[in-house]
């Protein structure tokens, strides 16, 4: 597991899972993708690369505090990202938000 989420994790002292199978948990829930690379490249050559991924939040009610301490530890260990609005689910009854890193 990368080591950001690792960080999420202990600071939510919530289960952080890579994939789609996301039956086995409870609300709130944070499951992550792997969402391509970004690199810089220049006469042929790649300079630099990062993995970029897609954190999803999943929840029943709303909480900011939640969100606050994710948007911490991204800021705080210099990560980029994008934040969805929240996003309901009617299939599920559930909302999400999806934070692109």
């Amino acid at each position: 597991m990368n080591k950001i989420f690792e960080l999420i994790e202990n600071a939510l002292n919530k289960p952080i899972q890579y994939g789609r199978n996301k039956d086995k948990l409870t609300p709130p829930y944070i499951v992550y993708l792997g969402d391509g690379v970004k690199k810089i490249e220049a006469d042929n050559s790649v300079y630099s690369s990062k993995n970029n991924y897609r954190l999803e939040l999943y929840f029943e009610k709303k909480d900011e505090k939640i969100e606050n301490t994710i948007e911490n530890i991204l800021n705080e260990n210099e990560y980029p990202w994008e934040k969805s609005e929240d996003i309901f689910i009617s299939e599920e009854n559930i909302f999400e938000i999806i934070y692109n890193i």
